[in-house]
């Protein structure tokens, strides 16, 4: 399997789902299982950086069969191509744009909400969780090459209601 195929595995073995278009790549997932939703993100293979990814999601049951369906383009300046991983949870869709900003998509309609974290003392690192009442986050220092190796802090916000 590669990083352009979705595929999942059972006791007979890999049985693959979606293959990405010609000159795209998957690069993250997450699960929503309140709303029993996949979601990924599809990339440019070409692009150098990666900064703009198409995020899709479809319904999950047994048997597996994906719907597949686009709901945003997400940006990633943090030049990882969705590296920083996505966390989905009852209809939001969490990653990170940079290392000041984090966004919540709605998995419904594709509207996003940006947030800008004007600390100086760490960057975003990974998204971790995201609910109705907080968003989780990893930092690291400002220096460290690259944050999803060495992670130093965890970060939680609480969202407004």
């Amino acid at each position: 399997m590669s990083s352009s195929q979705l595929a999942y595995v059972d006791a007979s073995g890999t049985k693959p789902l979606l293959e990405a278009s010609a000159g795209r790549q998957f690069s993250a997932f997450a699960v929503d299982r309140i709303r029993d939703v996949i979601c990924w993100t599809n990339a440019s293979v070409d692009a150098s950086p990666i900064r703009d990814m198409d995020l899709y999601a479809s319904p999950i049951g047994s048997p597996v069969v994906l719907a597949p369906r686009k709901v945003a383009t997400l940006r990633d300046d943090t030049v990882r191509g969705g590296a920083a991983g996505l966390v989905a949870h009852d209809g939001l869709v969490l990653h990170l744009e940079s290392a000041q900003r984090y966004v919540l998509t709605q998995g419904s309609s594709g509207a996003q909400q940006k947030f800008d974290v004007s600390e100086a003392a760490f960057r975003l690192g990974q998204v971790l969780w995201v609910d109705a009442k907080e968003v989780w986050l990893v930092g690291t220092d400002p220096g460290v090459p690259n944050p999803a190796s060495y992670p130093c802090y965890v970060l939680r916000f609480e969202r407004a209601s």
